[in-house]
């Protein structure tokens, strides 16, 4: 059986601007429904979120999972929330479950998004490195080829080294299709003079 809007009234708080609402590693018990007003999210001391949407459930995760407060939550302005306790979540549950399922599983997917987005950045980057490790240990390879000095001989193989490491233990190919035209013009020169 859930509750009855007179019985939810009785969970309606109104705090002042500036207000901080919970803080980050904080222990909470509390689930919170913005009625009206706006909040700032923050992590640490950066502001990662506004919540201006009235409806909008926010410090579900520690009242559910038994963890700690994930952010700092300051109102912009005076605002008025549903400050619901934990002994009553399972009432307002049976009511509005299927909303805080959707608002949770929304949060879930976004946060999988920025997961994948930086994988991927850290994948591209990785391929970037590598691309200019073997341009690097190519017209370092070259020089040497042409002087056969031992100072350079010693730098090819410190390059190398650093190579092989910065490619996760993979011997890097030198490929000149990966080289961009000044060093394919500068490997040539060198093929040349040899």
């Amino acid at each position: 059986m859930g509750l009855s809007l007179t019985q939810l009234k009785q969970f309606e708080k109104t705090f002042d601007k500036k207000t901080v609402i919970f803080k980050e590693g904080g222990e909470g018990t509390t689930l919170y429904i913005l009625v009206k007003g706006s909040l700032s999210v923050l992590k640490g001391i950066k502001c990662v979120a506004q919540i201006t949407e009235s409806g909008t459930f926010f410090g579900e995760m520690s009242p559910l999972l038994g963890k700690t407060r994930t952010a700092t939550i300051i109102t912009n302005e005076i605002s008025t929330f549903m400050v619901i306790p934990a002994q009553a979540m399972g009432s307002l549950i049976n009511d509005m479950g299927i909303k805080l399922a959707k608002v949770l599983a929304q949060r879930l997917d976004a946060t999988t998004m920025d997961l994948i987005a930086a994988r991927d950045e850290k994948n591209e980057l990785d391929l970037r490195c590598r691309g200019e490790y073997q341009k690097l240990v190519k017209v370092i390879s070259c020089i040497y080829e042409q002087s056969k000095l031992p100072a350079v001989k010693s730098l090819l193989d410190y390059s190398k080294k650093m190579s092989f490491m910065a490619t996760g233990g993979r011997l890097p190919l030198l490929d000149e299709m990966h080289m961009d035209p000044f060093l394919k013009k500068a490997v040539s020169q060198f093929k040349h003079k040899a």
